[in-house]
């Protein structure tokens, strides 16, 4: 997966405004995983949804 990213960031830094698509990309995918491991680890140490 890193090794994707990497690639990923070297084709992008060739053109400016593709790394700033490809950063704007790689928060979306931060948020959601982060957003996904909060979600977890919620219901797993709080089952009774303590908000």
């Amino acid at each position: 997966m890193i090794k994707l990213l990497l690639l990923v960031a070297q084709v992008s830094g060739e053109a400016s405004e593709s790394f700033v698509q490809f950063e704007r990309w790689v928060k979306m995918i931060l948020r959601m995983v982060l957003a996904f491991a909060l979600k977890r680890f919620r219901e797993h140490h709080f089952p009774l949804k303590l908000v």
